[in-house]
């Protein structure tokens, strides 16, 4: 078997809802993992993995960026 090696850490986060995801940071983007509650068979994946752009660092004095959004996701679908 290959050398593994680290990408990068997830954190559990939780919708409203109550229902839990993963986040964490690759490189400059954001990246989000959902289940996937629309599976309808053993041979359907079990996760969707989404990328977005990182939210850029908050100067001093500047308001936090807008919550980044995922294609085609709503709350409903969301994780675990």
């Amino acid at each position: 078997m290959s050398e593994m090696f680290k990408l990068c850490g997830l954190w559990k986060n939780t919708t409203k809802d109550g229902k839990q995801y993963l986040a964490g940071y690759l490189g400059g983007a954001k990246m989000m993992i959902f289940q996937n509650n629309q599976k309808e068979g053993e041979k359907d994946y079990d996760y969707h993995v989404f990328l977005t752009e990182a939210p850029k660092k908050k100067k001093p004095g500047e308001s936090p960026p807008a919550p980044a959004t995922t294609p085609q996701q709503t709350e409903d679908e969301v994780p675990f």
